[in-house]
């Protein structure tokens, strides 16, 4: 009983760590032959976003780098014309404030509540919580054969947005997938 219980109370202690971590998760085609593409271009990504700490052209800049430095190491060239893949990635990030009760509540005006710096209500941000998704389709026909979707939650936007063009790398090692025995 003593074991059971010292058990419990560790997977209790854990518990917040594990809902605070970093988490991703990749899926694609296992039907397409990854190896047969040699080229790539990246679209212009979309960034939701009202904060200016993600929203600016370095955070954009920086992410389009660690693409291209990643894609590049994995054997595949950038060309503006007829690539074999096209790269788009999207970043979220949402405000929140905890409530009563410890229940989050989405703020900002992109969630139609009401909050963030400068807001006549002052609801204070106690964390922000993130998404980078990083797709790659094929150009002819466009098809989507590889999704990669990077969720962090972190305390503040400008955390956030300087962790992005790292969480880009992590989800990029997985590409191109390993193929299952």
């Amino acid at each position: 009983m003593c074991r059971i219980m010292r058990l419990t109370l560790l997977a209790l202690m854990l518990l917040p760590l594990s809902l605070r971590a970093d988490d991703s998760t990749v899926d694609f085609d296992a039907d397409v032959a990854f190896s047969s593409f040699r080229t790539f271009a990246i679209k212009d990504g979309k960034i939701d976003s009202t904060r200016p700490e993600v929203n600016n052209s370095i955070v954009i800049n920086a992410l389009k780098k660690t693409i291209r430095d990643e894609l590049t190491v994995r054997g595949l060239k950038e060309t503006p014309d007829k690539p074999d893949v096209v790269i788009q990635y999207i970043v979220e990030a949402t405000e929140y404030s905890v409530g009563s009760g410890g229940r989050a509540n989405p703020i900002g005006p992109a969630r139609g509540g009401r909050g963030g710096r400068g807001d006549p209500t002052g609801t204070p941000v106690d964390f922000i919580e993130g998404t980078l998704v990083i797709d790659v389709s094929t150009s002819q026909p466009a098809l989507l054969v590889w999704r990669g979707v990077y969720r962090d939650d972190e305390k503040n936007s400008a955390k956030f947005a300087q962790k992005l063009a790292g969480d880009a790398k992590k989800l990029l090692a997985q590409y191109p997938p390993k193929k299952k025995s």
